[in-house]
């Protein structure tokens, strides 16, 4: 049965895929229905997928082929999204460790103060990181982080921080509310009871309670990094997956692209909600059919 929803939620997206990308060919500069150049071109988009080797798209009268080059694409915004969850996902951690290890008026001091942070558009510390680097070459000559990508040569460490920082401060209210939610259930008292400590039982027994859930939220925080990382490739001049389909539109490869990044998470939300499922198994908790999408 999950094999079978599995593969009917699959079919249904790349339907809906193929459709949207064939939509701006509905109509004409005139407002009417041009249904025989719609199917044209859903037909050429099929085409495309089933001789995928040798996939083009048409921008203006020059041809281009779409593999291998998307796939450079693809590696570079997997790198900078990957680094970036997993350098949010840390430092939310850490300093989630470190404020509940804080006396009570310090906790408040600080969870009021990223909710504060929280407020500010991420736009803003975007700039503020550049405006800082820039100062800092002014002031010393040195240039420790290239602000801006060219043709040959990505930048890295910059998008990545600038990818990072709304994810970790999102992840540290979400992780500090679980947290403060777990250590109110009778296991904590009973595992202070047998005298183990406060670091201890947040390390062993929190965290581990509290990761996997965590996952849950990762649907809305992806979606929202990807909207950033376009600000991000624009701001840092960055050739890359998501500028790519949008500087070179073509229907052919905005349904590849957006197959691509739907393949990645819909594998990757399958995987974490199976996780999640197997380890609630284990703990006696029924949960109800996994959502893919």
């Amino acid at each position: 049965m999950r094999v079978i929803k599995l593969v009917v939620v699959f079919c249904i997206t790349f339907c809906l895929i193929v459709l949207i990308s064939a939509a701006p060919s509905l109509f004409t500069t005139t407002g009417e229905f041009d249904f025989n150049r719609f199917f044209g071109i859903i037909q050429r988009i099929l085409y495309t997928f089933i001789h995928w080797q040798d996939a083009t798209f048409i921008v203006g009268t020059n041809e281009f082929t779409i593999y291998p080059d998307i796939f450079e694409h693809y590696e570079y915004m997997m790198i900078l999204l990957i680094s970036a969850i997993a350098c949010a996902l840390a430092l939310a951690m850490l300093l989630v460790f470190f404020v509940l290890l804080m006396p009570q008026f310090i906790r408040k001091t600080i969870a009021t103060l990223f909710s504060l942070l929280n407020s500010i558009p991420d736009v803003f510390f975007i700039f503020s990181l550049q405006l800082i680097v820039i100062w800092i070459y002014k002031q010393t000559g040195v240039l420790f982080i290239d602000p801006l990508a060219t043709t040959f040569d990505p930048v890295y460490l910059f998008p990545i921080l600038a990818l990072t920082i709304f994810p970790a401060i999102f992840l540290f209210q979400l992780t500090l509310h679980s947290f403060s939610e777990e250590l109110t259930k009778p296991y904590v008292e009973f595992a202070q009871g047998k005298g183990l400590s406060h670091f201890y039982i947040l390390l062993h027994h929190v965290f581990r309670n509290t990761l996997l859930s965590l996952f849950q939220s990762f649907k809305q925080l992806f979606w929202f990094m990807l909207g950033n990382l376009l600000v991000i490739e624009y701001i840092f001049n960055i050739q890359g997956f998501m500028s790519f389909f949008q500087t070179y539109y073509s229907p052919e490869l905005f349904s590849i692209c957006l197959l691509m990044l739907f393949l990645t998470f819909f594998f990757f939300f399958y995987l974490m909600e199976g996780l999640v499922a197997s380890y609630n198994k284990k703990r006696g908790i029924v949960t109800k059919g996994a959502d893919y999408y």
